[in-house]
């Protein structure tokens, strides 16, 4: 009786916890603002699940192409925080959810002139310093080509095509459902 062994390396699985630090990473800009809406009983919990959707489509380019990990990360990573810092200072003035793509140029510069103030920038910064924590500890993951593409076809339908799928589900007109599926993104 002979015994098997493999020669070479045993085969590695997949890195669970450089997937899991990656979605957070992704989901901490979206996220935090909607976990303390949550907490504080302002909306219900479709914000929180779209976000949580959502940040798993930032993980496509990552497992696409592992050797520049970081570099995509810091990038998206840096363009999300840009573009949730609004949401996060209305959510801190006003305590509700902000819709960026709701109001025009005008409120958003009402909005700065009027309500920011200077224990912002402190929180602003609190924030950011989250974020580059959270990237720090961002890995690449190395799939198998075929196992990368399905799991980022995967995720591109679970963060987008299960909504669009939804949104047409609902309406008899194709038009209307492109509409308000456009609006839901």
């Amino acid at each position: 009786m002979t015994n098997a062994h493999r020669t070479g390396a045993a085969r590695k699985g997949i890195d669970w916890a450089g997937l899991g630090w990656m979605f957070l990473f992704f989901w901490y800009f979206s996220g935090v603002t909607q976990l303390l809406i949550q907490l504080t009983g302002t909306a219900g919990f479709a914000g929180f699940r779209q976000a949580f959707l959502l940040s798993a489509l930032w993980l496509v380019p990552l497992l696409l192409f592992p050797a520049r990990t970081r570099l995509l990360a810091a990038v998206l990573g840096g363009a999300l925080w840009l573009c949730s810092l609004a949401s996060f200072g209305y959510f801190l003035i006003y305590g509700q959810d902000f819709i960026m793509f709701e109001s025009n140029v005008s409120e958003g510069s009402e909005y700065m002139a009027q309500y920011f103030a200077w224990w912002m920038v402190p929180a602003f910064l609190a924030y950011g310093l989250g974020a580059w924590l959270l990237w720090r500890q961002v890995r690449p993951v190395y799939l198998k080509h075929p196992v990368a593409l399905l799991a980022s076809l995967a995720l591109l339908f679970a963060s987008v095509g299960y909504t669009a799928i939804r949104q047409f589900s609902k309406h008899d007109d194709p038009l209307t459902a492109l509409e308000n599926f456009e609006e839901r993104i």
